[in-house]
């Protein structure tokens, strides 16, 4: 079985046209659209979804193939990358989809020979805590076409991980504090980078105490190593380091003058008191006094 993960990115685009839907007086009983990603050998990622239109046909609905052929043609001039990988609905209850979901199916096989369908429940909650998204794959059971259900994963990369992070930490209205939400944030990146050092670190020990390296982690620490960017015998980054530590230094002498002053200027004012026009010195009036 494939290996499909869905981008959140596609969960909200699904919402979003579920809560569209539902302030429009003139929403078509059925609501479905088109999921878009890549399919490498049996590795699928759903990355982004769009509304699709369906022909004003009172037997089955039916797909406007005119309008979904530009969604296409716009969609892949910014993502190349992207295919069609099936199609998407959305309803207030947790039913699979009933024998009029195939009139679409068939359709979308047009684009993608075996098209995967999400379903989102927009209504309720999971006792579990799940996600309440399903995704279906096509196939047959007693002789008969049905929806089989397929396991899914989330996946994010650090845009998304980045925007999801920032929705759920959004401060409210109600007087929430910014201050706080920040620094929660901040706790987790750091936890976060916390955590993967100490794995970085637990490999090369294991590593260096002869326990083998591993090809799938040797790759990926050359790959991010590859996508730093390369600072060492660079004239430009020389001079940047230069600027900003002269910067830092100047500041923090100027901070030291300023002391210095201030300390000088608080020795002055004890003088003048002390030695004031018109007062006799403390040391001539007598030892006790």
């Amino acid at each position: 079985m494939a290996s499909i993960g869905v981008h959140p990115l596609v969960l909200l685009n699904i919402a979003d046209h579920s809560a569209r839907s539902a302030v429009q007086a003139a929403a078509p009983a059925r609501r479905v659209g088109v999921v878009f990603g890549t399919q490498v050998g049996r590795q699928v990622e759903i990355c982004a979804s769009s509304d699709m239109a369906l022909r004003d046909d009172d037997d089955d609905a039916a797909i406007d193939h005119d309008d979904l052929r530009d969604v296409i043609e716009l969609h892949k001039a910014v993502y190349a990358s992207h295919e069609v990988l099936g199609w998407y609905t959305f309803s207030s209850t947790d039913a699979p989809p009933g024998d009029d979901a195939w009139a679409i199916q068939d359709e979308i096989t047009a684009y993608n020979e075996s098209p995967l369908l999400l379903h989102l429940q927009t209504q309720g909650a999971d006792p579990a805590g799940r996600l309440l998204l399903h995704v279906y794959t096509a196939g047959t059971r007693d002789k008969k076409p049905t929806f089989i259900s397929a396991p899914y994963t989330i996946v994010t990369d650090d845009a998304e991980r980045l925007s999801v992070d920032f929705l759920a930490n959004e401060p409210g209205r109600g007087g929430a504090n910014a201050l706080a939400a920040h620094l929660r944030s901040l706790a987790k990146s750091v936890s976060l980078m916390s955590e993967r050092a100490d794995a970085l670190v637990a490999y090369l020990e294991r590593a260096a105490g002869g326990g083998g390296a591993d090809a799938d982690t040797v790759r990926a620490i050359r790959s991010v190593c590859a996508a730093l960017p390369v600072v060492r015998q660079s004239p430009l980054f020389d001079a940047a380091f230069l600027k900003e530590l002269n910067d830092a230094l100047l500041v923090n002498e100027l901070a030291t003058i300023t002391q210095t002053c201030l300390s000088v200027q608080q020795l002055a004012d004890k003088c003048r008191l002390a030695f004031d026009e018109g007062h006799e010195p403390r040391s001539k009036r007598g030892k006790f006094l």
